[in-house]
C-alpha cells in the first residue's frame, strides 16, 4: 500500500514539473543596479524597459513611451516586467518568447533625462 502511495505521488509532481515547464512567464521579476558618476543612486528613478533583439534594431515588447517610476536604494531596485499593477507597465505577450534572441533593454533617468 505505501509503495503505491510513493507511485501515485511521484507521478503527480513529474506532471506538475511538466506542466510549469511548458508555461511562458507573464511576469519577469527583475533586479538591477544603477549608479550616477561612479555613486549609487538614491531616490525615485524613471525608467523604460524593452525587449529587443540582439541588435536592438527590433522591440518585441515594451512599456511605450511613458516611465515606469520605481524607488531605488543604495543603486538598487527591484521591478516585475509585464506586471500590469505597476504604473504605466504593459503586459508582455507570450509570443515574445517564440524569438531567438530576446534581450531586456532598460533606459533610466535620475532627474537628468532618458
Amino acid at each position: 500500500m505505501n509503495r503505491f502511495r510513493i507511485i501515485v505521488m511521484a507521478t503527480s509532481f513529474l506532471f506538475l514539473g511538466y506542466m510549469v515547464e511548458a508555461q511562458v512567464p507573464q511576469i519577469i521579476n527583475y533586479q538591477g543596479r544603477v549608479s550616477v558618476n561612479s555613486t549609487n543612486f538614491d531616490g525615485t528613478g524613471a525608467f523604460q524597459f524593452a525587449l529587443v533583439d540582439g541588435t536592438g534594431a527590433a522591440t518585441y515588447w515594451s512599456n511605450g513611451n511613458s516611465v515606469v517610476s520605481l524607488p531605488v536604494s543604495g543603486g538598487l531596485y527591484s521591478v516585475l516586467l509585464g506586471d500590469t499593477t505597476v504604473a504605466n507597465m504593459a503586459a508582455i505577450p507570450a509570443t515574445v518568447f517564440t524569438n531567438a534572441d530576446v534581450r531586456l533593454r532598460v533606459s533610466f533617468d535620475g532627474g537628468l533625462g532618458l
